[in-house]
């Protein structure tokens, strides 16, 4: 099963969700994670991409409330 993920910053999902991710990675979904791109290396924590795991970067406003903004 193909699970997405999507948050403002890479490191509060990560923070967050990052067991529930490994957990579902490790169970054999295929997690992809979409958040703006990191702006330093400690957002990159815990990250390891694989087969399982896809990062995607996107465009999302940190403070915006309107998700058709987001995808505009």
């Amino acid at each position: 099963m193909r699970i997405f993920f999507c948050d403002n910053r890479l490191g509060g999902l990560l923070g967050f969700r990052g067991d529930v991710i490994h957990h579902l990675q490790q169970n054999g979904h295929h997690i992809t994670l979409l958040a703006p791109k990191p702006k330093s290396d400690w957002d990159r924590i815990g990250l390891q991409p694989d087969e399982n795991l896809d990062f995607i970067p996107i465009q999302m406003q940190s403070t915006g409330r309107n998700p058709l903004m987001d995808i505009y």
